[in-house]
């Protein structure tokens, strides 16, 4: 009889990785990250990525290569994130409740995904900003997250059928 080798990937299992940055500056240092089922891993594909407002080395470099996450949550000011580009799958693909830097090239690939800030705050955009939604829109804001999404760098790809901003958001 034989024995079935599988690899470690197939048996990951989508996790909450909040960032504690207690290390380094990369994404790819375990030590970095508290994840709900893996521990201190660093994120997989399908993982969600939480920012908090208590964290060490907030100016960070994307070091994971082809990195396809979930969604990010961002709680903390302060934030940068630099390094390689990653791709957001979800459809809550980006919230702020305080402003962020995006530095690296980030890919929206979600059906219909959402890029929030609360008021006063600012999401910008540096990097290259790709929108993949098959064919769906892409929404600037939700009901109280009404700040401003700011695509400073190149924006390419498509939103298909509408590009929405919330009453109060803003796009620019």
């Amino acid at each position: 009889s034989a024995l079935a080798v599988v690899p470690a990937s197939v048996w990951a299992v989508a996790d909450t990785c909040t960032w504690t940055g207690a290390t380094d500056a990369n994404w790819g240092t375990a030590s970095n990250w508290s994840c709900t089922v893996d521990g201190a891993a660093a994120p997989e594909n399908g993982d969600t990525l939480v920012f908090p407002g208590a964290a060490s080395n907030k100016a960070m470099n994307n070091d994971l290569v082809g990195l396809i996450i979930d969604n990010i949550g961002v709680g903390g000011s302060g934030y940068t994130f630099g390094g390689n580009g990653f791709t957001i799958s979800g459809v809550s693909a980006l919230d702020a409740t305080a402003s962020v830097v995006v530095n690296a090239p980030v890919t929206f690939s979600g059906f219909n995904a959402v890029i929030a800030a609360t008021a006063g705050n600012t999401i910008t955009f540096n990097g290259v900003t790709t929108f993949a939604s098959g064919g769906g829109e892409v929404n600037v804001g939700i009901s109280g997250y009404d700040g401003t999404v700011d695509f400073v760098g190149n924006i390419q790809g498509s939103a298909a059928t509408q590009f929405v901003a919330v009453e109060g958001a803003k796009a620019i």
